[in-house]
């Protein structure tokens, strides 16, 4: 698969290639993880959620339908879930699938509801899903060899990896979301409620304060806040909006 769009961060292709030579047979891997993991969740799936489809929510089935048509994606399937956050993810492994908190359908814009899909449907193009999933399962099973000596430092070494590949994930999704609406303040405010899980406050954060605060992270140079801040996953949100926004003013995150 090809990863030079300009949305790509400059380090993705290099930190998943890092990511999968540390995977021993990624397709055991995967194998494992749908006969338990992916069986485990079925039933809540689908019992604690409403499946939206062409007879259920029509006009999000086809909203997102679209969406995908437009960015040449597999359609995934969805699914409502009652929850107080923000939230929208795309799960699973083979045939991913999108869970959408009924809290972000009733309140977002469209375009912002849009540029949720799109990240998520660029988790599922790409393959970050996939991987995402792979990864997590190695997690779990080096977590339950605990006792054997060493695995507990190949594990935290693993997750630096995986943790750093995520990072570079989340900022070309963003940036590819951002392709998607064109329009650079909705998908900074868009990401602003996902962190503080309210669209009024978002809306009044200054961004260039917001940002600002990576100074005081930059001054904590020490081996524990620098582990702290590798593991995380997701970049932190002025990182995001701070890389973003240079993506909107050259186009490029190269």
């Amino acid at each position: 698969m090809e990863y030079n769009e300009s949305f790509f961060h400059p380090l993705f292709k290099a930190k998943l290639d890092e990511l999968q030579k540390l995977i021993p047979c990624p397709d055991s891997v995967l194998d494992s993880y749908k006969e338990y993991d992916g069986k485990i969740k079925k039933p809540d799936l689908i019992g604690k959620t409403i499946r939206v489809s062409e007879c259920q929510f029509p006009d999000l089935y086809q909203r997102i339908k679209n969406l995908a048509i437009k960015f040449d994606c597999k359609m995934p399937k969805i699914y409502l879930f009652e929850d107080f956050y923000y939230g929208m993810e795309a799960k699973g492994a083979g045939s991913p699938w999108l869970e959408i908190s009924t809290k972000t359908l009733a309140d977002l814009s469209d375009k912002s509801f849009d540029f949720l899909v799109a990240r998520e449907l660029f988790r599922i193009k790409y393959d970050v899903v996939k991987w995402a999933a792979v990864s997590e399962q190695v997690i779990r099973m080096l977590g339950k060899c605990d006792k054997v000596p060493g695995l507990d430092m190949l594990k935290d070494s693993f997750l630096m990896t995986y943790s750093g590949w995520s990072r570079c994930a989340h900022y070309s999704a963003d940036c590819f979301a951002y392709n998607a609406i064109q329009d650079i303040e909705i998908s900074i405010r868009s990401i602003l409620t996902l962190i503080m899980n309210n669209i009024k406050l978002a809306e009044k954060v200054n961004i260039v304060e917001y940002i600002s605060q990576m100074k005081d992270i930059y001054t904590l140079d020490d081996i524990v806040s620098r582990f702290t801040e590798n593991d995380e996953k997701i970049p932190y949100g002025p990182l995001r909006i701070r890389t973003l926004l240079a993506y909107a003013s050259v186009g490029t995150l190269h």
